[in-house]
């Protein structure tokens, strides 16, 4: 094999390995932008349960309020 043709096997070689690394960096591009948009998804629902958790401890405080008073005016109804 002449020092010609091995040149030309290395730069075949080369040229291969070139091609799955461009392969490699497209498919992580993909993988990070389906894990931004992951990402983002996840930030939005962090931010609904919040406002649930707010609205539930709201109404939660205002349901046991009335709870409260009924029961404070039944005792004085019924007189217990």
């Amino acid at each position: 094999m002449g020092m010609q043709e091995q040149l030309n096997n290395l730069e075949r070689g080369t040229g291969r390995i070139e091609g799955k690394v461009d392969g490699i960096l497209s498919h992580l591009e993909k993988i990070n932008g389906r894990l931004g948009t992951h990402g983002e998804r996840l930030d939005k629902l962090d931010n609904e349960m919040t406002a649930i958790k707010t609205k539930a401890t709201i109404f939660g405080g205002a349901a046991g309020t009335f709870v409260m008073v009924a029961w404070q005016f039944l005792k004085e109804r019924i007189k217990l």
